[in-house]
């Protein structure tokens, strides 16, 4: 039969799992079906794309990880990408930042949840996807939850200046996140005037660094005290990891103010925070 050119063919509109194409292999003519040729570069129906590339583990930082990839990949993975590998089980992960080509490697940080660790070891079939909810990719928000603070102890400054102390804090990984801080706050007094404390999320421990996160507490008062629950939320992103400081400060600058604080007991002083990426 005579050579045919391409533009001599019939053309056709759809492919069916059973057709044929034609591939040079190391050197060799072969064949592959249009099935085999989805398969190799990921199922079209599952959500998930095969790398066609090797991932090599780099460190940790639990509940961080990084691995590298022996090419420039920065235009081909972006923050809130899923990737899926096998290191005995299957493990899935949320890419958290892609760092620039250096070295002859792109870096990729890869944040676990509560599930999965990238452990020191070979990683084979590696996957990943750029929809929310590729298959077998857990969604629950609580395994993509980090709680950085969880006191229920009586956090108290004693003797409490017009400056912001701090209490406890917490780290929070690299990445996008949703984060709430709730507790509840109050005041001690000896004698009756008005009086106001503050509390607040920081990013030092010595000062207010957004006002989003300071609740605060007023009152006028006798020889008691006075105490409120109180919550605030707001989206923070961090390119590295990040000490978050639970302060508090006395407003009013009073002396007479014995102690002030959060009161755990009650209702426990709380920093969680969710994947912004979910």
């Amino acid at each position: 039969m005579a050579d045919s050119k391409i533009s001599d063919l019939t053309a056709a509109t759809s492919l069916i799992s059973t057709d044929e194409f034609v591939i040079a292999s190391s050197g060799t003519t072969k064949k592959i079906t249009a099935a085999d040729m989805v398969s190799s570069f990921g199922s079209s129906t599952d959500g998930w794309t095969a790398a066609g590339e090797t991932w090599t583990y780099a460190s940790a930082d639990s509940p961080t990880f990084t691995f590298t990839v022996a090419a420039d990949v920065t235009t081909k993975y972006a923050v809130g990408m899923r990737v899926k590998l096998t290191q005995t089980t299957v493990k899935y992960f949320v890419v958290t930042k892609v760092s620039t080509f250096s070295g002859g490697n792109t870096t990729i940080t890869i944040y676990g949840g509560t599930d999965y660790t990238l452990a020191n070891a070979s990683i084979t079939s590696p996957y990943w996807s750029m929809i929310k909810a590729p298959f077998g990719f857990p969604m629950d928000p609580l395994k993509w939850t980090e709680t950085l603070v969880n006191n229920a102890t009586h956090l108290r400054q004693t003797s409490p200046s017009g400056a912001w102390q701090n209490l406890t804090s917490g780290s929070l990984p690299i990445g996008s996140w949703k984060v709430r801080f709730s507790g509840i706050i109050y005041f001690e007094t000896t004698v009756q005037a008005s009086y106001v404390v503050h509390t607040t999320l920081s990013t030092a421990n010595n000062s207010e660094s957004e006002t989003a996160f300071t609740a605060s507490l007023y009152g006028v008062v006798g020889t008691n005290g006075a105490m409120i629950t109180f919550y605030r939320d707001r989206d923070v992103a961090v390119t590295s990891k990040t000490t978050l400081y639970v302060n508090i400060g006395n407003g009013s600058g009073a002396t007479n103010v014995p102690g002030v604080g959060l009161y755990g007991p009650y209702n426990p002083t709380i920093v969680r925070a969710v994947c912004a990426y979910l």
